[in-house]
């Protein structure tokens, strides 16, 4: 039986996003309450593209609230194809699709989509074959957990509002390393960007690809949040010096509203320093999402950084 969305959920999902208040306000009870008994499937729009989700899914909550919410990657990705012509892309933690379509807007660009999640990787199949009159074969979808190494833990994926977390369990559950995913696709060895978001595994499954970063060398869009990487990665903050070892330098920072915060290079200990102790303590209600460049493009950095900063500056 084919996966479907649910009327009664559509319409409540709806209701949730109206712009009046009170239905608003009631939309967003009755979501909280079949959401705890069911969670039952949408349908979402993202760049065109008709998704499925889970009815939890946050992503049109936040985007509805938040205009600048998951809007940098795209504009990212636009950059880095109107210099190169085309793009292949990395999506770790793909979830449903969403970022893949935002990226696969653009022609030019293919995707490799990686989630570890059963029932999200399960949607993200589902919605690359129903858009794929318009995506054609650019989209591949894989389900692996990543890692810094090849594991097996003794774990579970704990899902909500659209994102998986690991947890201790009598269960266990095999790593793989981005590296080894890499080589099954060889279409994305020479990949332009790689995109990560795995809620605290974003700095291991960095370190399980070194040997491909270094000699790849893709623009990096990774989220940063040390209330989740420390339990995973407690050296986290480590990670600044590897990439300057890997050929990394300039970097951009943005809320996990969206708005750009600040540019720098890997190498600006003090400030990164100060950067983690404002993140420090917040309990992943403030984040970051950090986009590195390799030092040989630094010149297309500062075109981006100048298209940002044009772009957020009210006169």
């Amino acid at each position: 039986m084919g996966l479907t969305s649910s009327p009664i959920a559509q319409a409540i999902l709806s209701a949730a996003l109206s712009d009046h208040r009170l239905a608003r306000t009631v939309g967003g009870k009755a979501r909280q309450l079949m959401v705890r008994y069911g969670d039952p499937l949408v349908e979402i729009r993202v760049a065109g593209a008709r998704l499925l989700a889970p009815l939890s899914h946050d992503l049109p909550i936040y985007q509805r609230n938040f205009a600048h919410y998951d809007t940098a990657l795209p504009r990212l990705a636009q950059h880095l194809q109107a210099e190169r012509g085309t793009l292949a892309a990395v999506d770790v933690g793909a979830n449903i699709g969403d970022t893949a379509a935002a990226l696969l807007a653009a022609p030019g660009t293919t995707v490799l989509a990686i989630e570890g999640d059963e029932r999200f990787s399960r949607l993200l199949r589902a919605n690359a074959a129903a858009n794929a009159a318009h995506w054609g074969d650019r989209l591949t979808a894989v389900h692996a957990l990543l890692g810094e190494r090849r594991e097996v833990l003794a774990a579970a994926i704990d899902s909500c509002g659209g994102t998986g977390r690991l947890r201790p369990a009598n269960r266990t559950m095999a790593l793989r390393t981005l590296a080894d995913v890499i080589d099954e696709h060889p279409a994305f060895r020479d990949a332009g960007l790689l995109k990560i978001d795995t809620d605290g595994f974003d700095i291991a499954i960095l370190r399980g690809a070194r040997p491909w970063l270094g000699a790849t060398q893709p623009v990096l869009f990774f989220e940063y949040d040390p209330h989740f990487w420390r339990p995973v990665t407690p050296d986290g903050e480590r990670l600044f010096g590897e990439l300057a070892e890997l050929g990394y330098g300039p970097l951009i920072a943005y809320d996990n509203f969206g708005w750009l915060l600040w540019s720098g290079t890997v190498h600006d200990r003090r400030r990164l320093e100060e950067l983690e102790a404002w993140l420090s303590g917040r309990d992943s209600l403030v984040y970051l999402d950090l986009c590195a460049f390799p030092a040989r493009d630094a010149l297309s950095h500062e075109h981006f950084r100048a298209s940002e900063l044009q772009r957020f500056t009210r006169r």
